[in-house]
Parts: structure tokens; C-alpha cells; sequence
């Protein structure tokens, strides 16, 4: 009767499995091997694409649990094709062995003659530890070799959402966008950048709206995705990468949104970590926490109240010890009014036009003076290197912790401000979005504010207080809504159709109405 045997065959890299060369190979030489010591191969295990690093692979378990349930009576030989197939460390490659041999079974292998003798297993341990110091090594050239492609500004591991790797002439692997995700996510993150959308939740909402996904099905859109959608630079062109001592640098593929932009969102993901999010905010009420009580000038809350065919919406006072404590007000009386407060504030065309002319004529003597601004930016761009450089020698010089710490600190600070100097500048010399369109935007908003808020949608009804109002507003049963303090642009405008008890002078100047 032929001695049994198993043949375990293994390649580490999805490359190698789809070529089919290496398992292949490795599984003809066992056969060979058997087929010369009159062996019978009764079954054949291959690891496809794991590294010799672990243990706890899903064909080596396999093979484990294969040898166990055979008769004891029989010894089963498994045959590996070289030591580096086998183990990529010591420690894992005795620990094998030892599995392999309590389950009455012992290694064989064309390269190499197992001896239990102490010199041959001074050799394995040899042998088994150049396995482990080339697995380190090449570990090594690989981390050294992506380290130096991130430095040259090319990202190395997996594409975030809303881009995907081509291979491009002149730079091999390379971002580039994918589309629809990348118009998708270009719009959450300036949405948000503009406090378009005020809230992640609100971003998490959009994406929702839009079906995102990355390569599965749509499944829903998590906060911690949007976290990594908000504070991941490559969607500005820019990367880096900490644990490696890569500091934030300008990447070779194209953004989706310029830095500044970028930069605005991580201001305003600073600023909610300082300010705890308002979990009361909801589309059935959208002037809640803005318009507050008369009397304890606290803001209404609001809710639903059953009644005995249908419910019932209201704000109402909420503040114990206020004489309004408890008095509601029909939701839908306080938004007709509001609305109505908002449709009558229609400018005066003549100062509106006025107005737009100055600030056209102002951006044109600016313009004017494009040499002049380019070169202040550029002499502190050198200043900025100047700077850095000191910190440097001053780092060299340095023996205190707490002291280096602060010096890096502050050169990655002036790196950022020099990064955004750098794309100013670019953006001049390339040329912005036209100004006059962008002046075009802001008045036409000014001039019909209540088009925004009648379209419904929470975020844009909440970026109209606050671009209409520069304080909450105030209302009383029975009165209505009492003094509004009106931002710059409306205030400088002139109101046409609202009488001047509804509304407040703006400090610094006169009166536009008599």
C-alpha cells in the first residue's frame, strides 16, 4: 500500500493567482516529488493570495482539519514546495511544523531534507529565519518604495469615492475622477464648505438623496463616511500621509475642490466639535431655534399635539417663570407671517442698482491691481521659506521635546498657509470664476430671498436666516414678529413694502427709508 500524502501549495499576491504560474508550478513539482517516492497524493490544498505572514489561513485550517480525521494508524506525508512557501517568520514556521506533526504527519520538501538531528534543525531555524529576514526586507523596499511615490505626489493606496486609477502616460497609476460620484461628492463638499448644507447629518442626507455608493450596492450612507468625504485632501489635490512622515503636499491628479475650500471645511468641523449639534432641528419645523419669545427672549421649541382625527403642529414657549410659558402658536399661522415679512422685503431697485454698480467699480480698480497683489503674495511666499528654514536649524539645535514639538507645529502651519498662498496665486494667473457672474448670484438673492425659502428644503430655509437676519427674530401672539435686524447686504439696500416697526436702522448708517 502507497504512503499517503498531501500537497500544500501557496502564492501571497492576487497577481499571481490570476496568472495561474505559481500555484500551478509548485503543485506539479509535488506531484513529481510523490510520483518519485512512491507517494499517492490524495488531495491537493492551495492558499491563493495570502501572505506567508499569517497563520490562520483559510487552506492551511483546511488541511489542519484534514489530518485530523484520518486514522491514526496512518501517517500522512505533506509536501511543501520550499521553506518560504511554507512560513514567512520563525516562530510561525515551528509553530506549523508542530501542528503538522502532532496530527501524526511530517513535512517533506523537494528543496529541502527535514533531519530532527540537532544541526539539521539548526539549518531549518537557519533557513526558516532568511525566509523571515527576506519577507522583511522586501516588506521593507516596498513601504520605501510607495514612501517615495506619495513624496512625488502620487497616492499609492485605495481611491477614495468619487475617483479611480487610469493608467496615464508619464505617470503611471493616477487618480483621476469618476463620474457621476465625483460631481456628487464636488457638490457635498462645497455644500457644505458654503453652509449650504449645515450639519453632516445634512451632507449624509444629500448623498442619500443621490444614491450614493462606492463599489457595493447603495446600502445606505454612514457618518463616518462623510467624516472621511470632509476631511480627506485629496479631494483638494493635495496628500499625506503622517505615519510615514509624509507631510501635506501638492498631488499630480486634479482635485474636485480647491484647497481654500477645503480649508473652510475643516474651520467649520472645528467649529461644531466646539458647538454640540442641535438635534431639534427638523423640515416640519424650519424656524425653530431662530425665532424666539418677546418675554425671555429664549427660542421657541415646537412640536407635534394629537388631537382626535389628526395632529396638530405649534411652537410655543418653553421657558418656566416666562408669562408666555406653555402658550402655543399654530405652526402654520407663524410661517404664513414669516413668510409674508419675507416676500415684502423687496429692495429698492435705484440703491440696489447702486449698489451693485460700486461693488463692481471697486472689484475693477482691484483688478487693476493684480501685478501688485500677485507680488505682495509672492514676497511672503519667500518669506514663508525663510521662516520655515530657521524653524529647521532651530529643530537641528534643539534638545527638548515639548520645544521640537513646537517647531513642527508651527512649520506645519506655515505649510498650509504657504499652500494657500500658492493656489491663490494660481487661481489669478489662470483666472477665477467671473466675478460679475458671482455678484449676479448674490443680488439676485437679495433681491427675491423668499424664492430660496419657498423651495422647502431645510438647509436652504436655514442658510436664508441667517443670510437675510444678522440676529433671531422676535414674535408675540397676536402682533407678529416684532424688530428684525437685517444683514449688510439687505440693510444697505433699502427695504421697499416694510414698515419701519418691523425693522431695525443698521449701525454705522443712515436710514434708507424716511
Amino acid at each position: 500500500m502507497k504512503q499517503r500524502a498531501v500537497i500544500y501549495c501557496r502564492v501571497s499576491s492576487e497577481r499571481q493567482v490570476k496568472e495561474g504560474h505559481g500555484l500551478d508550478a509548485q503543485e506539479s513539482r509535488g506531484k513529481a516529488y510523490a510520483e518519485q517516492h512512491g507517494y499517492e497524493v490524495v488531495k491537493v490544498f492551495r492558499e491563493e493570495g495570502i501572505s506567508g505572514g499569517l497563520l490562520d489561513r483559510p487552506a492551511m485550517q483546511e488541511m489542519l482539519l484534514f489530518l485530523e480525521q484520518q486514522p491514526l494508524d496512518l501517517e500522512t506525508i505533506v509536501i511543501i514546495d520550499d521553506l518560504k512557501r511554507w512560513a514567512r517568520d520563525v516562530q510561525g514556521h515551528f509553530m506549523l511544523k508542530t501542528a503538522i506533526y502532532s496530527r501524526n504527519a511530517r513535512l517533506e520538501s523537494p528543496t529541502h531534507r527535514f533531519d530532527d538531528s540537532p544541526e539539521g534543525k539548526f539549518v531549518e531555524t537557519v533557513l526558516a529565519g532568511a525566509a523571515e529576514l527576506e519577507r522583511n526586507q522586501n516588506k521593507r523596499q516596498v513601504v520605501k518604495n510607495m514612501k517615495s511615490r506619495l513624496e512625488a505626489g502620487y497616492w499609492v493606496f485605495d481611491y477614495p469615492p468619487g475617483f479611480k486609477y487610469k493608467k496615464v502616460t508619464g505617470h503611471g497609476k493616477l487618480l483621476v475622477h469618476d463620474e457621476p460620484k465625483a460631481t456628487i461628492v464636488t457638490e457635498a463638499l462645497e455644500g457644505f464648505a458654503s453652509e449650504r448644507m449645515q450639519q453632516q447629518t445634512d451632507v449624509q442626507r444629500f448623498l442619500e438623496s443621490r444614491n450614493f455608493q462606492h463599489r457595493r450596492k447603495h446600502k445606505g450612507v454612514h457618518l463616518e463616511q462623510v467624516k472621511r468625504l470632509l476631511t480627506q485632501p485629496l479631494y483638494a489635490g493635495y496628500l499625506e500621509y503622517p505615519k510615514w512622515g509624509v507631510k501635506r503636499t501638492k498631488a499630480k491628479h486634479k482635485g474636485l475642490i480647491s484647497f481654500a475650500t477645503f480649508e473652510r471645511i475643516q474651520g467649520r468641523l472645528q467649529e461644531q466639535e466646539k458647538a454640540p449639534h442641535r438635534k431639534d432641528l427638523n423640515k416640519d419645523f424650519p424656524l425653530r431655534g431662530f425665532v424666539c419669545c418677546t418675554e425671555c427672549k429664549k427660542p421657541y421649541t415646537a412640536s407635534w399635539a394629537k388631537g382626535r382625527n389628526k395632529s396638530f403642529a405649534y411652537y410655543r414657549c418653553n421657558t418656566k417663570g416666562c408669562a408666555l410659558y406653555n402658550k402655543s402658536i399654530k405652526r402654520d399661522l407663524m410661517e404664513k407671517e414669516f413668510a409674508t415679512l419675507l416676500k415684502d422685503m423687496k429692495p429698492q431697485p435705484q440703491i440696489l442698482n447702486l449698489t451693485k454698480a460700486i461693488v463692481m467699480d471697486v472689484w475693477k480698480n482691484e483688478s487693476a491691481n493684480v501685478h501688485r497683489v500677485l507680488q505682495k503674495r509672492e514676497d511672503r511666499l519667500k518669506e514663508i521659506a525663510d521662516k520655515i528654514e530657521t524653524y529647521y536649524e532651530r529643530i537641528d539645535q534643539a534638545s527638548n521635546n515639548t520645544v521640537i514639538s513646537g517647531y513642527e507645529a508651527k512649520i506645519e502651519e506655515l505649510g498650509n498657509e504657504k499652500l494657500r498662498i500658492g493656489e491663490n496665486i494660481g487661481k489669478i494667473k489662470k483666472g477665477a470664476v467671473s466675478f460679475e457672474t458671482a455678484v449676479t448670484v448674490v443680488f439676485d438673492f437679495v433681491q427675491n430671498p423668499s424664492k430660496m425659502w419657498n423651495k422647502g428644503e431645510l438647509s436652504e430655509q436655514r442658510l436664508v436666516l441667517r443670510l437675510v437676519f444678522s440676529e433671531p427674530l422676535y414674535y408675540r401672539l397676536g402682533t407678529g414678529f416684532e424688530t428684525a435686524s437685517l444683514s449688510l447686504p439687505f440693510a444697505l439696500s433699502g427695504m421697499k413694502g416694510v414698515s419701519k416697526s418691523k425693522l431695525v436702522d443698521l449701525m454705522g448708517f443712515e436710514p434708507t427709508w424716511s
